[in-house]
């Protein structure tokens, strides 16, 4: 009778130990830690057996003459979803990315307990569902619930403070790495890093596609975030000159760096020379860019003008396929002219023949060994093997296996070894 007479009390289970007992959070402490002690016995009609942790269940409280502390008794299991212990806390962030479909799904970023964190939301969520186009840096309060039990974190009443200030801008991709790369800004003659994780579909993009994207930076340099794609070609930053010119390699394409090297800095750059008098519209963007008239001295600039290129300025199609340029090596080109600041590059690089170099020996043999990326040739005329790589076969369509004829030219990479460059099917 006098346990009938106490108060009944609700909770949620919280676990459950060697089939014989277990805990119960309390429904009645607004923070989800008190707990408190059932053993099976106590549950009412032989509910034990069914308990799982989560569920809701009711129970009054007595005291264990054994050990002298609370205990649960007569726990009676309840419809599911009776008893939450979720816990409200109040948060300011900011939206980290908008509602996108096909979920129109968004994230906030805020911090928690000395943490940087973020949620997702909808429009359910938001305390104004009209409230649209939602951008990245748009400052919001909001509501975050806790399950104590489950560690789950829900979001509702997001309500928009303050527009973001955010710089949006269009670009083309220009370069692409191991899951990030580098696009050209219509707005900016600088290069701008993007990663893959910003793009608005899987995988990875193409050289040439366009998309606008929200400029923000990290450790001080310009990120693109929030990659929106565009129809490829709609994004026009440069024009082709319709001439083909000739050059010279004076400075080849820098080694890729050290993967360790997490510097964002764009793709490296190298350097050819035009043919003399090879393009007489040089001259005229010498003199118009520096503001002069057209002397000889403006004459002669014109005619040593010396162009930047890039890894993706270089035809990896072309019939020596991805040849490794090096200095001197003779290279068709064309140029093209920079809409924002009239800056001339090469573009459509394709290499014509190598270079010869004071030294540089032309020499045959035959590859003996290949491994993944090079291998060694076996000399014709005296006992010598010469390690090559494959980017230096003229013809990419040639396959280096063992016994294949070949000619190369013999170039020292440091005093004390020698290796083959140029080489090309016997």
């Amino acid at each position: 009778q006098q346990q009938q007479q106490q108060p009944r009390q609700r909770g949620i289970v919280e676990k459950l130990l060697k089939d014989a007992y277990g805990f119960i959070l309390c429904a009645d402490d607004p923070t989800g830690k008190t707990n408190i002690f059932f053993h099976f016995s106590a549950c009412r009609d032989g509910a034990a057996g069914s308990l799982r942790v989560g569920d809701s269940v009711e129970y009054t409280v007595g005291m264990d003459t054994r050990s002298d502390r609370s205990v649960a008794r007569d726990v009676v299991r309840l419809p599911p979803g009776t008893v939450t212990l979720e816990t409200k806390e109040e948060h300011s962030g900011v939206v980290w990315s908008g509602q996108l479909p096909p979920a129109n799904e968004g994230q906030i970023a805020y911090q928690r307990n000395g943490r940087n964190c973020r949620i997702p939301f909808t429009p359910a969520q938001q305390q104004d569902p009209t409230v649209t186009n939602w951008r990245r840096g748009d400052k919001v309060r909001f509501n975050l619930w806790v399950d104590p039990l489950t560690g789950y974190l829900r979001v509702d009443g997001v309500t928009l403070v303050e527009r973001g200030n955010i710089l949006e801008a269009e670009g083309v991709v220009k370069s692409l790495k191991d899951g990030y790369g580098f696009m050209e800004r219509a707005d900016s003659d600088e290069e701008i890093f993007f990663h893959f994780s910003e793009l608005p579909h899987p995988g990875a993009p193409e050289i040439g596609d366009c998309y606008t994207f929200q400029v923000s930076t990290r450790q001080g340099k310009p990120i693109a975030l929030a990659l929106q794609q565009l129809a490829r070609g709609s994004v026009v930053i440069e024009d082709v000159l319709p001439t083909r010119l000739q050059g010279l390699v004076d400075t080849p394409l820098a080694k890729p760096r050290d993967r360790r090297d997490k510097s964002d800095s764009g793709p490296p750059r190298g350097f050819i020379t035009l043919a003399a008098a090879a393009d007489p519209t040089a001259a005229a963007t010498a003199g118009s860019t520096a503001g002069s008239s057209a002397t000889a001295g403006s004459t002669a600039t014109a005619t040593a003008e010396r162009l930047p290129f890039f890894e993706y300025d270089v035809l990896a199609e072309s019939s020596t396929g991805p040849f490794q340029l090096r200095v001197g090596d003779v290279v068709e080109l064309s140029v093209s002219v920079d809409r924002r600041n009239g800056r001339r590059r090469a573009v459509q690089v394709s290499f014509l023949r190598p270079a010869s170099h004071a030294g540089d020996v032309r020499e045959t043999g035959v590859i003996s060994t290949v491994k993944e990326g090079f291998g060694f040739i076996k000399c014709a005329d005296r006992d010598a093997r010469m390690f090559f790589h494959f980017s230096e076969m003229l013809d990419q369509s040639v396959d280096p296996t063992p016994g294949t004829e070949v000619e190369f030219t013999v170039t020292s990479q440091n005093p004390a070894s020698s290796s083959a460059a140029a080489a090309s099917a016997a």
